[in-house]
């Protein structure tokens, strides 16, 4: 009994010892594993996040050097006055309205190419060209036409202020040298046309003879035996004239023109120019008044 029992132990010892060398074996070949590189291997890989709205946006802004204050010329362009490398600032001629030149008693009524500085100033092309306005019969003698049988009692006398009339001044040199000096006109800008003033309306100051037509004539009693017989003593006769430049462009310009009759010839005279200006405004609307006036009726409404 006593052998039997030592027996019972000694395989029992032996059945633990053998599964203690097994436990160990299993535990040196699989060893445990780390949890967080046993997790690594399987985690699956998150999609790359959406880009946040700003980031998407931030390609499109606009960058700071490109913006414009209110007051800056490239906030609002100008078609009509196109950005240019060379536009010439110094002209004297940004607003467009006509200049007169007192010397050679004409106007410069247009400059050709109006551009813009990249620094938002108002200037033409570099050496751009120009036009001016003449006065007829200023270079030369107009005709008088007269009606009746005595040239000094006539019943009416006309005259013929013409475009075909010689203008002063002949030389255009001139014109060129007081555009330069007046309204900073480069001397190597070309002076492309030179266009004759046309008659539209006139007046005799003094007298009640006034009509819609190029030629201006006295007809009226007053006109006849004052007017005339002062004409032919000598005297200058003083007329005003209303028109435009014998130019076809847009926007042109209505002119008021005061000078005297100088008799040359028994038929011919010329037009000494005192002044000229740009008729606009309450002036423009006094002078339609007075040709609406008239009796008979003229058409006012073909030069207002």
């Amino acid at each position: 009994m006593r052998l039997f029992s030592l027996s019972l132990v000694a395989v029992t010892l032996a059945v633990s010892t053998t599964m203690l060398v097994s436990l160990s074996a299993c535990v040196k070949t699989k060893p445990v594993a780390d949890p967080v590189r046993a997790t690594a291997p399987i985690a699956k890989k998150e999609p790359a996040a959406e880009p946040a709205p700003a980031a998407k946006l931030a390609p499109e802004a606009t960058p700071a050097t490109s913006l414009n204050t209110p007051e800056s010329p490239a906030a609002k362009p100008d078609p009509t006055h196109p950005v240019m490398d060379d536009c010439d600032a110094s002209v004297k001629f940004t607003d467009g309205e006509p200049i007169y030149l007192p010397e050679n008693k004409v106007m410069l009524t247009r400059v050709m190419s109006p551009c813009m500085t990249k620094d938002g100033l108002h200037g033409h092309k570099k050496n751009a060209g120009w036009m001016a306005m003449g006065f007829p019969c200023t270079g030369g003698e107009g005709r008088i036409d007269w009606k009746g049988t005595n040239y000094n009692r006539p019943k009416m006398v006309s005259f013929l202020l013409e475009t075909s009339c010689a203008m002063a001044p002949t030389n255009k040199s001139k014109i060129m040298e007081e555009a330069k000096k007046v309204a900073a006109i480069p001397a190597e800008a070309p002076l492309i046309a030179f266009n004759p003033f046309v008659i539209q309306y006139w007046e005799a100051p003094g007298y009640e003879d006034a009509d819609t037509s190029f030629t201006v004539d006295l007809r009226s009693g007053k006109g006849i035996d004052d007017g005339w017989v002062r004409f032919i003593k000598p005297k200058p006769l003083r007329i005003f004239l209303v028109g435009r430049e014998n130019a076809w462009v847009p926007g042109n310009y209505m002119y008021a023109v005061e000078g005297d009759l100088i008799l040359a010839s028994k038929n011919r005279f010329t037009f000494s120019v005192s002044t000229a200006r740009v008729l606009a405004g309450d002036e423009l609307g006094k002078v339609r008044v007075r040709c609406e006036a008239l009796k008979p009726d003229r058409d006012c409404s073909r030069v207002f």
